[in-house]
């Protein structure tokens, strides 16, 4: 099977409070944003990203640092939501 190519990358900061993300497409920088760390945020966020023109979960991969508990809620909406993502 070929490699997965993916179109969007988010890089995203955790830390207890809040999530840092930014959002880049084919290595050029959309937008960064700060939100709450909390599951019902990275929910709303992520239905704000599908909304996008051309965004496709599929096509997308999710890069966090390894910082333990504060990722839960992130790990959470993005296994549901089948997101490819890194630590």
């Amino acid at each position: 099977m070929p490699p997965k190519k993916y179109s969007y990358f988010i890089g995203i900061d955790v830390s207890k409070n809040k999530l840092d993300y930014d959002v880049s497409k084919n290595g050029e920088l959309l937008f960064h944003q700060e939100r709450e760390n909390s599951e019902e945020a990275v929910r709303l966020f992520v239905k704000e990203l599908r909304e996008m023109p051309g965004f496709s979960i599929p096509k997308t991969v999710f890069c966090m640092e390894a910082i333990g508990l504060y990722a839960n809620h992130l790990l959470a909406v993005l296994q549901k939501n089948e997101g490819c993502y890194c630590g």
